[in-house]
């Protein structure tokens, strides 16, 4: 089995490579910063839900109580996660 590996510079070179890491976001990081600075961490809120948007039939997007547009059906609940600790499936 093959596995991926860092490329590491020769021992002693004095080279550093570059840890690669995705890119954030403008907004998430403006809605981060605050909480960085003053707590040294930032907390967010975690549901563990794969959803998916087929058509969903107009009867229970229009359901009374439902935003217009704001209906998503949920695919599975991640193990361990609070959604399925409450009982999505």
């Amino acid at each position: 089995m093959l596995r991926a590996q860092q490329a590491q510079p020769p021992a002693g070179s004095g080279a550093h490579l570059p840890v690669p890491r995705p890119p954030l976001p403008v907004n998430t990081a403006r809605w981060g910063a605050p909480a960085l600075i003053k707590d040294g961490r930032v907390l967010r809120e975690f549901l563990g839900i794969a959803a998916q948007n087929p058509k969903i039939p107009s009867e229970v997007v229009n359901a009374p109580g439902l935003p217009a547009g704001e209906a998503v059906e949920v695919a599975e609940a991640t193990p361990g996660s609070p959604a399925k600790a409450a009982g999505m499936r």
